[in-house]
């Protein structure tokens, strides 16, 4: 088991009392466990920027991505790209947010 396994479960209660999701991740270390409802809530919230198995940018994840997917909004902008929230689905009923990626289309074409 890795240290991507470890630690607490982020959940929607600590999203509440965070109040924003950024809040919530701010300054903890990636990859952090999140619950199936959060992965859901942001798969949800919008169609997905992407989704799919996996990328070659996650070959050295500590994580064994089965799915992933970058919200549908950007979160903000770098070097004029926007940037998106990734989440990773991992050992088959594991959820993590990894953090911040550019799309490999950043047109959304």
């Amino acid at each position: 088991m890795t240290t991507a396994t470890l630690g607490k479960v982020l959940t929607m209660e600590d999203w509440t009392k965070a109040g924003g999701f950024s809040d919530l991740v701010k300054g903890k270390s990636l990859p952090i466990r999140v619950t199936e409802e959060i992965y859901d809530e942001m798969l949800g919230v919008l169609p997905p920027q992407e989704f799919g198995k996996t990328r070659a940018s996650f070959i050295n994840l500590s994580l064994p991505v089965q799915q992933y997917f970058l919200v549908g909004e950007p979160m903000t902008h770098v070097n004029n790209k926007p940037v998106y929230a990734t989440f990773v689905k991992a050992y088959d009923t594991k959820f993590f947010f990894i953090g911040w990626t550019h799309s490999k289309n950043p047109e959304g074409l």
